[in-house]
């Protein structure tokens, strides 16, 4: 009787989506964060490349939660659309900040990258430099600094790309890691059963 009360049914493949992507939307949120601030500290862009790379192995880690919860019962479709609802919310969350930050807490903040990068290529003294910074001035006259809306709204596209490359590569090497009823057995045994602390 003990032992039932431990156990409890596992949750919606929507559920562990939408609170897995608030997770992940916190996530990408401080990586947008720290790549703003790494123009003006090399510490934020270590940060930058470590939350990067860190970022298929954290997602893999939740993914792994919710498949033990089911008994390793979940099938590589439905790990692959759980990856990919998670990172459709984070993205949105991190669009919200992002546009909130660049509309009302720096406003600036494009306009003056724009005119960072082309004082970087003039003086690298090179014609290659030349040309790069007269290609960002061209675009600058005539399409003008994109907006903070534009700005924000294009982390969905490569973030909801890079989800599904990542969240497929995840899903597969989880799917087929699992498989192995010993390693299975082995994961149960490690961690009390199958309700698995996050």
């Amino acid at each position: 009787m003990s032992n039932m009360q431990h156990i409890r049914p596992p949750r919606a493949i929507v559920t562990v989506a939408a609170e897995n992507g608030a997770i992940l939307g916190l996530y990408l949120i401080l990586l947008a964060v720290f790549t703003g601030l790494s123009a003006s500290f090399g510490l934020a862009t270590l940060l930058v490349w470590a939350g990067s790379i860190y970022l298929p192995f954290y997602v893999y880690k939740l993914m792994r939660s919710h498949h033990a919860e089911t008994g390793f019962s979940l099938s590589l479709p439905e790990l692959w659309s759980q990856a990919l609802m998670s990172f459709m919310l984070a993205s949105l969350l991190q669009t919200v900040a992002v546009y909130v930050l660049l509309r009302f807490v720096a406003p600036g903040f494009i306009a003056s990258q724009i005119q960072f990068s082309i004082d970087t290529f003039e003086a690298m003294g090179t014609p290659q430099g030349d040309m790069w910074a007269d290609h960002l001035k061209n675009m600058r006259s005539l399409s003008g600094v994109p907006s903070a809306l534009d700005t924000a709204s294009g982390l969905i596209v490569f973030n909801i790309f890079c989800g599904a490359i990542i969240g497929f590569a995840d899903a597969l090497i989880l799917y087929t890691r699992y498989l192995s009823t010993a390693r299975r057995e082995r994961w149960q045994r490690m961690h009390g059963g199958s309700q698995t602390p996050r």
